[in-house]
């Protein structure tokens, strides 16, 4: 059944099956135009004949010429087709030749003599016949007459010899459909088989179409959602191979003075409250890897972010108001009124704040930390600058990997930040600073005015 046929085969019957519908309009509008060609040369000849004819008669009647309309009808001279002739007056037919008396009569009795010249059809018994007839005199006409049967011959001669280049052409178009149905789809097959290939281990696989055409651009979309799927599958197995990682030690901590608790129900309550304190600590520590961990996972999701104009000043302005709530340090702020951030502002955020915070950690007390942001190149740079301990020399080739830290905080929060930076085509730096202290600066495009 062709619901249940292959997409090449249905392509291919449609093809076919477009190609009969062209194919038959064209070949109703040739025969027509054929017809009616031969039909109106066929038609002019016969009016001539019977002008001519008509001119002659009266010519030799003025001329007092008795026998003229017999010679005249006879004198194959007049004739270049081998029409039949007759001269008709007054009921009764005055000359012809062959069979043209009776088509006189007959022409008669249907009333085709009248005043003016016309061409018309017979349909007799033996056949049809096309007549011609020219008014003379009062009463008096010319005829010249032919059948349709050669017309109607030829013609079909032409329908026939239409119909069957038609099918030659409806064959030669349908194999030619299949076989470009079937290169066209090709890709597809491709698509398919690898598709039935990718696996939680086989992320890597790609199509490679490289064609600028409809199923290419199903090819890109595959593509990039296997990109995606290879991202989502490498960011699920780092949660988990990190999570089992920084988990088992807290985990181990709490677990193993919590025991102690139990096999010493009757400790010192300073001991007691010690192995507690302990097992809450880790526990709490437990709770920030997890939201971190989280945070971490989801950073990569672009699809999440909501990108915009975002006014540098009164950004930095908000989060130094935000910062300074928290304890007596100063923050300044710097940076052109006019200038904007393309980003997603609550993401931005959330770096900036990662940034403010490690910075706040690493500086003394009360020592102000700059805030301050330029355009370079197209390209906005949002500074943490601070006076602080600056960059440890171990830590310095993997500032930026997952729990690299000097020993305070668990060391996700320069790893996210730069994740969530890379989402928005930007990017996080550290260099030191000179005189003393560490400049982070995060990387973003520019957002251009309307």
């Amino acid at each position: 059944m062709i619901g249940e046929a292959s997409l090449r085969t249905r392509l291919a019957l449609l093809y076919a099956g477009l190609a009969v519908i062209v194919l038959a309009i064209s070949l109703f509008t040739v025969y027509q135009v054929a017809h009616r060609d031969a039909l109106s040369r066929l038609d002019n000849s016969l009016h001539g004949d019977a002008s001519q004819l008509g001119r002659q008669a009266e010519g030799a009647e003025h001329g007092n010429e008795a026998t003229s309309g017999e010679r005249f009808v006879h004198a194959r001279r007049l004739l270049s087709s081998g029409h039949l002739l007759a001269l008709y007056e007054n009921g009764r037919v005055i000359a012809s030749n062959g069979d043209a008396r009776r088509l006189a009569l007959e022409a008669h009795a249907a009333g085709l003599l009248g005043q003016a010249e016309r061409v018309a059809t017979l349909k007799l018994p033996d056949g049809d016949v096309r007549i011609a007839t020219v008014p003379i005199d009062r009463g008096e006409y010319a005829l010249a007459a032919t059948a349709l049967q050669p017309v109607t011959e030829s013609m079909e001669g032409l329908l026939h010899a239409t119909l069957l280049a038609g099918a030659i052409g409806i064959v030669l178009t349908s194999i030619g459909a299949w076989l470009a149905a079937r290169r066209g789809l090709r890709p597809l097959e491709s698509i398919t088989a690898l598709a039935n290939e990718v696996a939680p281990d086989a992320l890597d696989l790609r199509t490679g179409l490289q064609d600028r055409d409809e199923i290419g651009a199903v090819a890109a979309a595959i593509d990039r959602m296997l990109t995606r799927l290879e991202t989502a599958f490498e960011a699920q197995n780092r949660f988990l191979e990190d999570a089992s990682h920084e988990l088992r030690t807290p985990l181990t901590i709490a677990r193993g003075h919590l025991e102690l608790l139990e096999d010493n129900p009757d400790a010192p309550a300073d001991e007691r409250n010690e192995a507690l304190a302990v097992a809450i600590y880790e526990i709490d520590r437990m709770s920030r890897l997890v939201d971190g961990l989280l945070q971490l996972a989801r950073a990569s999701e672009v699809e999440r972010l909501s990108i915009g104009p975002v006014a540098a000043e009164p950004f930095l302005r908000s989060i130094a108001a935000q910062l300074e709530r928290l304890d007596d340090r100063r923050w300044t702020v710097s940076a052109p009124l006019e200038l904007a951030v393309e980003a997603d502002e609550d993401v931005l955020r959330q770096i900036v704040l990662n940034l403010a915070r490690n910075a706040d950690q690493h500086s003394p007390p009360r020592e102000a930390i700059e805030l301050s942001a330029r355009s370079v190149d197209g390209v906005v740079e949002i500074c943490v600058a601070d006076r602080g301990t600056g960059i440890d020399p171990a830590l310095r080739v993997r500032l930026f990997e997952r729990f690299a830290h000097d020993g305070e905080g668990i060391g996700l929060g320069l790893s996210i930040s730069r994740t969530l930076a890379e989402a928005q085509q930007g990017s996080v730096t550290l260099d030191d600073r000179p005189g003393g202290g560490t400049v982070a600066t995060v990387r973003l495009p520019r957002s251009m005015p309307l």
